[in-house]
């Protein structure tokens, strides 16, 4: 963990960005809550708007694109360019692919904005053909491309629910084409959490509740059984499961009905 606030400018930005009376050791923990929860260095925190820019701003300006969600399939260099590969599993704006790259510039003090194997919401602008030269984009390609703060974009985990709203259940990327044998699902995402409400005689209970649940195609879960029981607690972990909401599982690109299972934790709080 120190390491993500050593080297002189993180260093320096870490002393001047947070109050001047939290010690060193609270310093490396806010450094490392940046840096893990927003996907933002620690350096371009400030830079780039605290926690990033919110998506529905990105949004509403002309130059967002393309945007969807997808992992982070493999991440390139070439010089000073980051060249990132995602898979698109739902998209919501422009005209992106199963697979789609995205050309972000990188410096000492912005290393990476995309990390392989990490789900992200992608938002990203058309390359100009000055970016295009910068970034060693060939001119016949269809190139997008974010700024050193990602255009907006974060980690899948870092989005609020009133982001995903915003943007809704999402389409297929623009070239899908669903295997005959074995079409592919994407199971629906969670977009709203809720703890359970344990009543003062069952606050001394702990355990866990295993419970099968749908979701429908609008994302919320439409019912609820229980398949491990916990005595006193299984009414407890139904009605926790019916305050979720999610994004809608998608089936060949269209929002389904999803049958899952969910875990509904209680812990002993004497």
């Amino acid at each position: 963990m120190s390491s993500l606030c050593d080297g002189n400018v993180d260093r320096d930005w870490c002393r001047t960005a947070v109050p001047t009376d939290m010690t060193m050791p609270a310093v490396v923990r806010f450094c490392a809550y940046v840096l893990l929860s927003t996907g933002v260095p620690p350096s371009l925190y400030a830079e780039c708007g605290g926690e990033g820019r919110p998506i529905a701003a990105s949004l509403s300006k002309d130059t967002a694109a393309v945007v969807f969600s997808g992992p982070a399939m493999n991440v390139d260099h070439r010089g000073m360019t980051q060249i990132t590969r995602f898979r698109v599993e739902r998209r919501w704006k422009g005209p992106a692919t199963q697979e789609t790259l995205i050309y972000t510039p990188i410096s000492a003090t912005s290393p990476a904005v995309f990390v392989r194997d990490r789900q992200y919401v992608v938002i990203a602008h058309r390359l100009s053909a000055k970016e295009r030269i910068r970034l060693g984009v060939a001119s016949n390609a269809d190139g997008f491309g974010t700024d050193v703060c990602g255009d907006g974009a974060r980690p899948i985990e870092a989005v609020v629910e009133q982001d995903f709203r915003a943007l809704g259940p999402g389409h297929a990327p623009i070239d899908y084409r669903p295997p005959v044998r074995s079409p592919r699902v994407i199971p629906p995402l969670k977009i709203k959490d809720a703890a359970p409400l344990q009543l003062d005689d069952t606050r001394r209970l702990a355990g866990t509740v295993i419970v099968e649940m749908a979701v429908d195609a609008t994302g919320k879960v439409s019912d609820a059984t229980i398949l491990r029981s916990l005595t006193g607690l299984d009414q407890t972990a139904l009605e926790c499961v019916k305050r979720w909401e999610y994004l809608p599982a998608l089936f060949n690109g269209v929002p389904v009905p999803y049958r899952m299972t969910a875990v509904v934790k209680f812990g002993n709080r004497e």
